[in-house]
C-alpha cells in the first residue's frame, strides 16, 4: 500500500481546517460592514445623483430636466460665497494641523 497518496477529506473535515475556519471568519467579518456601507452609503448616493437630473417635490410627481438643474446652481453666486468659506476653513485647518505637528515636543 502507497502511504504518500494523497487522501481525500470530506466536506466536515474541510470545514474544520484552521485555513478554512480562518478565511470564514475574514470573509464574514468582511460581509457586514460592506453590506452596510453599500445600504448606508452608495445606493443613497447613486438615488441622490440620480435624483439631481429631475424637478421634483417631495411628494408628488417628478419631470425630468437633464442638467437644467446644475446650471441654475453654478449661476448663483451665493453657492461660490459657501465655497470660498468652505475652502477658507479647510486651509485654515491645513495651517493648523501643520504647525501643531511642527510643534508638538
Amino acid at each position: 500500500m502507497n502511504t504518500s497518496a494523497v487522501e481525500k477529506k470530506t466536506f466536515k473535515q474541510l470545514l474544520g481546517s484552521r485555513k478554512v475556519q480562518k478565511w470564514i471568519v475574514i470573509v464574514t467579518f468582511m460581509f457586514v460592514p460592506l453590506l452596510l456601507l453599500l445600504v448606508f452609503t452608495y445606493i443613497p448616493f447613486a438615488k441622490m445623483i440620480q435624483f439631481s437630473f429631475y424637478d421634483m417635490k417631495y411628494l408628488g410627481t417628478r419631470t425630468f430636466v437633464g442638467l437644467q438643474n446644475y446650471k441654475s446652481v453654478f449661476q448663483r453666486s451665493d453657492i461660490f460665497g459657501s465655497l470660498f468659506v468652505s475652502l477658507y476653513y479647510m486651509g485654515g485647518s491645513v495651517v493648523q494641523l501643520g504647525l501643531a505637528l511642527f510643534l508638538h515636543p
